[in-house]
């Protein structure tokens, strides 16, 4: 007597294999399609910041002083974080921006974003401040893999940058540091290449 169930269930042992690399190939293929995004996680991370470039074009890299429900703090000294003197009379800066430029400057430049941001949180830690910088992209980053820089990863050879200072001098809340803030991060963008031209470069701040 012909036995059809032991037929298919050696048909089934034959094809597995096949099948399991058919399955494995079109797996491979469906992350190549998603290209740099595949990496991330489930297909629906990967659907959603292919999605994400198609609405948001701008590549934005941010570092912002603190979490949203934190206060961002100056800093009496900048020297205090091995930083160059500023060129007003008061030395104050923020201190979010003194501790990137501070471990920047110690690690020459050769960090992955994730490192900085880490470095810089950790060293206002030790000097016992609360507050802790953050990260936010509006594409997907690889933190641990691609270096700090404030250029474009395609850049031209053009450079354009707009730096604002806001101490709010005679306001209730009036900082210290801002306005020196924009000096220090001037100089830091002058150091890396970019052209200081009015043109290219524009500084907003009140003297107060």
């Amino acid at each position: 007597m012909f036995d059809f169930g032991a037929l298919m269930q050696q048909a089934q042992q034959i094809a597995a294999p096949a099948i399991k690399q058919m399955e494995a190939q079109a797996k491979r293929e469906k992350r190549n399609e998603k290209g740099k995004f595949a990496h991330r996680g489930t297909d629906a991370d990967a659907a959603y910041d292919a999605k994400s470039e198609n609405v948001i074009k701008a590549d934005v890299r941010m570092f912002s002083g603190c979490c949203d429900h934190q206060t961002s703090a100056d800093v009496g000294n900048v020297a205090s974080f091995g930083l160059p003197p500023v060129s007003a009379a008061e030395k104050a800066g923020g201190a979010c921006t003194n501790a990137l430029l501070s471990t920047l400057k110690q690690n020459n430049n050769d960090m992955t974003f994730g490192q900085l941001c880490t470095s810089a949180q950790r060293l206002l830690k030790q000097r016992k401040y609360t507050q802790i910088p953050q990260l936010c992209s509006s594409h997907q980053l690889n933190l641990n893999g691609e270096k700090f820089s404030v250029w474009n990863p395609n850049r031209n050879g053009r450079s354009k940058a707009l730096l604002i200072g806001i101490n709010y001098p005679g306001q209730q809340g009036e900082l210290s540091g801002c306005v020196n803030d924009v000096s220090m991060m001037a100089r830091y963008l002058q150091e890396q290449g970019y052209d200081t031209d009015p043109s290219r470069m524009r500084i907003l701040v009140d003297e107060g």
